[in-house]
């Protein structure tokens, strides 16, 4: 009688867990780590780019992730020669969240993989036990396969970590730069600081520090990667050159994004952020791969650096934005709104495209929406509010809901809908529908 209880219970549990599976796509797709085909090709180098992983012992999701992050990295490649964490490896730097993280660390890393990290702000002013559990330093230059790779941490004074600033470490920094310089001028030069440089790649105007750009700006051999935004890889300005090549790393924690959306900063579906890159190299040659591990697709065209060239032959820069070329609504989208109410409407959105008349390299997207609610008693916008596409999400969806609220009872909308790109191009034409919101 008590295994056939015990029995019961186990098959209303699995039940439960499988409803739970079934809804969570996440769940799913961080489960398997066999959906991306195993790079057989082996260059000078290859290693793995992760940032903001926010491990604490009730995170089960992120410590899911993270351990979905080695599966994949070494199905990808068994012998894969390093894996760089860019900062926030835990979410506030306390003991636990330090055990909780090295436990995953010695399940899932092989020992031949060495590991390279920097501290993040959410680390906060604990270098002694970053170097326990990490075996590295806040500070370093290590050279692997004949490639350098340096790492900062930000701090607040010689003794005091955390913030954002890195000008204690702009003289040592200066340094390792010309030591690497000297051994190889061709050679790129991979730099690992938790916050971007200003304005350069995705989420730096808004998270960044205003330190090494001065420094930076004399070595286009430098790929410096960075976190702190949580931005997604899936936009093509998360790759920036100028005078150096500055790369946002994403995170596997939860998405945030820009300002000026009707949601906040933190995006619908913000826990699906699950995303990695692979660093092959070939002398001077850089080919870097990104992945959606949440969907188990690989995410836009593949970044191509050759350092040698030097900065004259770079393509990841500021004209792409001129270059891009303004998203589109086929002929037959629509608007559907559904749901009306005295106060709010569901609208569904068949999505824009972009023009694939642009240069391959653009990798462009369809950024966001813009609804403009026009009363069509007076002809006045009543309200506008700006949408993301989702672009985060892969696969895209042809379609987008959305819920707007606040509207005017007993009144007649137009819905005038806008897209724009990357770089911030308004659609070449637009999609419209009208309704009528319901009694009070």
């Amino acid at each position: 009688m008590k295994i056939q209880i015990k029995n019961k219970l186990i098959s209303l549990i699995i039940a439960k867990v499988s409803k739970v599976v079934e809804k969570s796509n996440v769940f799913i797709h961080l489960m398997d780590s066999n959906q991306f085909v195993s790079l057989h090709r082996r260059k000078n180098l290859r290693f793995v780019v992760v940032s903001d992983i926010h491990i604490a012992p009730n995170k089960c999701l992120e410590k899911r992730k993270l351990k979905n992050v080695f599966s994949t990295m070494y199905n990808l490649d068994s012998n894969m020669d390093a894996i760089a964490i860019v900062g926030d490896l835990t979410d506030g730097g306390s003991e636990k969240e330090y055990n909780a993280f090295k436990r995953i660390l010695d399940k899932n890393k092989k020992e031949e993989t060495i590991l390279i990290a920097s501290m993040g702000n959410h680390e906060q002013n604990t270098p002694s036990k970053f170097s326990s559990v990490t075996g590295r330093n806040p500070r370093e230059n290590i050279t692997i396969n004949g490639y350098h790779f340096i790492t900062v941490s930000p701090r607040l004074s010689e003794d005091t970590y955390g913030g954002s600033r890195y000008n204690l470490d702009e003289i040592w920094m200066k340094e390792q730069l010309e030591h690497a310089i000297l051994e190889d001028g061709d050679k790129p030069i991979f730099v690992f600081i938790h916050h971007g440089i200003k304005n350069t790649a995705y989420g730096t105007d808004q998270w960044y520090t205003e330190d090494f750009e001065k420094i930076f700006n004399n070595y286009p051999q430098v790929i410096q990667f960075s976190g702190h935004s949580h931005y997604p890889l899936n936009n093509p300005k998360s790759i920036y050159q100028k005078a150096f090549t500055s790369i946002n790393t994403s995170t596997t924690s939860y998405f945030e994004l820009e300002t000026g959306m009707m949601y906040g900063t933190i995006p619908p579906k913000a826990n699906r952020a699950c995303q990695m890159m692979v660093i092959e190299v070939a002398g001077a040659a850089v080919q870097i791969r990104k992945l959606d591990l949440s969907s188990g697709e690989y995410i836009g065209k593949d970044w191509i650096i050759n350092t040698a060239e030097g900065k004259n032959k770079f393509k990841y820069v500021e004209s792409r934005a001129q270059k891009s070329i303004a998203p589109y609504f086929e002929e037959n989208a629509k608007v559907i709104i559904n749901k009306i109410k005295s106060d709010s409407c569901v609208v569904t959105l068949n999505q824009a495209k972009v023009n694939d008349r642009a240069d391959e390299w653009l990798d462009d997207i369809v950024h966001s929406y813009k609804f403009d609610f026009i009363d069509k008693k007076t002809g006045e916008i009543f309200d506008s509010f700006k949408v993301w596409s989702e672009f985060y999400i892969l696969p895209r969806e042809d379609c987008l809901v959305q819920q707007f609220n606040q509207l005017k009872a007993d009144t007649d909308y137009v819905i005038v809908v806008m897209a724009y790109n990357a770089y911030g191009k308004v659609s070449t034409n637009q999609v419209r529908s009208s309704f009528k919101t319901k009694h009070l």
